[in-house]
C-alpha cells in the first residue's frame, strides 16, 4: 500500500477510508514544516538519512553538529537544506563556486 493511499478497512491501526495512511507521520510533519533542522533555512529542503543510529558512533568522539542532532532526536533522518546536505556529504557549496 502506498503511504498516501486511503485504507479500505478502517481497522484499529488504520484510519477510515477517507483519510490518508502515513506510517511515518513524524517525518511527514517535519517535512511539512519546510525548515532545515540545522540552520533553519526554508529553501531546497531535503532529507539526510543514515542506515543505523549506531553508525553515528563510528564518527568518533567529536561528532559533527548534524550527527549530534540526529543522536539527540534518536532519529535516522534529518530534514536539511541543500547547502547543509552538501556539507554533511563533504562538498560545501563554496568549494563548487570558487
Amino acid at each position: 500500500m502506498y503511504p498516501a493511499q486511503a485504507a479500505e478497512d478502517g481497522g484499529p491501526d488504520r484510519p477510515s477510508r477517507n483519510r490518508a495512511y502515513y506510517p511515518n507521520k513524524e517525518l511527514v510533519r517535519r517535512l511539512l514544516a519546510g525548515r532545515c533542522e540545522l540552520c533553519k533555512r526554508t529553501d531546497a529542503i531535503q532529507v539526510h538519512h543514515v542506515r543505523k543510529l549506531a553508525d553515528l558512533d563510528r564518527l568518533g568522539q567529536l561528532r559533527p553538529l548534524w550527527a549530534q542532532a540526529m543522536a539527540k532526536r534518536r532519529r535516522k533522518s534529518l530534514v536539511v537544506c541543500g547547502d547543509c546536505h552538501d556539507h554533511i556529504h563533504g562538498s560545501p557549496v563554496n568549494s563548487l563556486t570558487g
